[in-house]
């Protein structure tokens, strides 16, 4: 997969969350913590590379789940919304047996 590169500096300093989603809402997996640059420091035309380790909870029914990744304000809670208008980047989906 491309990884994006940043348009340039954002007003605050995001966390990124990165999820095994059931669909709406269930999370079965997940790490969520700042990137290693601040989000606030970032350069356009820049590509921010970071490694994410997500661990299936044991108690995950078998089933196809959604693999997302997004950007929050830890003080706030509200996330990055992008130009489109979605707040997360569905990455992959997985089968859990």
């Amino acid at each position: 997969m491309r990884v994006p590169e940043t348009a340039g500096p954002t007003r605050h300093d995001y966390t990124v969350f990165t999820h095994i989603l059931e669909p709406p809402q269930t999370i079965w997996g997940q790490e969520d913590r700042p990137p290693t640059s601040p989000t606030s420091q970032w350069q356009a035309g820049v590509v921010y590379p970071e490694t994410y380790t997500l661990r299936v909870k044991p108690e995950t029914p078998p089933g196809f789940y959604e693999i997302e990744i997004g950007l929050y304000r830890p003080d706030t809670g509200e996330r990055l919304r992008l130009p489109d208008g979605r707040d997360s980047l569905l990455l992959s989906r997985i089968r859990v047996q």
